[in-house]
């Protein structure tokens, strides 16, 4: 494990090892990768892979809140990720989330309507993503 501080605890801006060694471990993701190369349940409960694996919609689980006590949505999530994108300055961060459909048009500025990226907030707890 990387030791000294970390730069940042943005999961937005970090794009160095002390940063994202601690955003590891501070946050959840929809899924959690496994040593085996698995793919298993994080913050979402399931999700469903559609049109031979150009959409996928995660159910979010109900028993996962913010450190105030708030739950985490299916539109935090989506407003995380255009977040991201929104940052023309860096390359590193967003191109992550270039399978998404216009998220790399979006980051480069070719776009700038945000709901032309792929990934929307159906309710509460389900979010949508498209891939391109």
């Amino acid at each position: 494990m990387p030791a000294g501080n970390p730069n940042t605890l943005d999961s937005t801006l970090a794009d160095e090892v002390v940063s994202s060694s601690k955003i590891i471990q501070l946050f959840s993701g929809l899924v959690e990768l496994r040593p085996d190369a698995g793919v298993v349940p994080d913050a979402a409960l399931s999700w469903e892979v559609l049109e031979g694996g150009k959409k996928y919609i995660f159910h979010l689980r109900d028993d996962v809140f913010w450190s105030d006590g708030q739950p985490v949505t299916a539109l935090d999530i989506e407003y995380a990720w255009k977040r991201v994108l929104q940052d023309h300055t860096t390359f590193s961060i967003p191109r992550l989330l270039y399978d998404v459909k216009g998220s790399k048009a979006f980051h480069q500025g070719q776009v700038s309507d945000p709901d032309s990226v792929g990934v929307k907030a159906l309710d509460e707890v389900t979010l949508s993503v498209e891939l391109e």
